[in-house]
């Protein structure tokens, strides 16, 4: 009789974000946790969790998932980018900014500090497709 082994964090974690991009956010939810269970060291699991959650707009349980995440790698450039957003959600400005600017700060260069530069400086993207003559009117 073959024996059954449990799955790895690794492959909760890749199932997870299968669920994530075909949008199935419950099902990714419940695999990033299992993730985290299996290994709670790892942060890109912890990362994960808490994007699913606050792509389902559960925000005390992205925060602490986030947060989490940045206890375990504060090199996290996605995790200050992420909580940035999720403190954006709320309405805290203040915090929202402190994020994004930790974002900058971490690595200047890289295309997540140059989103989070567009938001501290309040550039939103124009609807792609819109007719010249729709972009004008006020």
């Amino acid at each position: 009789m073959a024996r059954k082994r449990r799955a790895r964090g690794s492959e909760h974690n890749q199932l997870g974000v299968t669920f994530y991009r075909s949008g199935a956010l419950d099902l990714a939810i419940e695999q990033f946790e299992l993730a985290t269970r299996r290994a709670p060291w790892a942060s890109s699991y912890w990362l994960n969790l808490g994007v699913a959650l606050l792509s389902k707009g559960i925000l005390d349980e992205a925060e602490a998932a986030l947060s989490r995440a940045l206890e375990l790698d504060g090199e996290s450039q996605s995790g200050y980018f992420h909580l940035a957003q999720l403190y954006e959600e709320r309405g805290d400005e203040a915090a929202a900014r402190g994020a994004f600017k930790k974002v900058i700060d971490l690595d200047p260069r890289t295309h997540l500090a140059q989103r989070a530069r567009e938001r501290l400086e309040g550039w939103r993207p124009r609807l792609l497709g819109m007719p010249k003559s729709a972009e004008t009117k006020g």
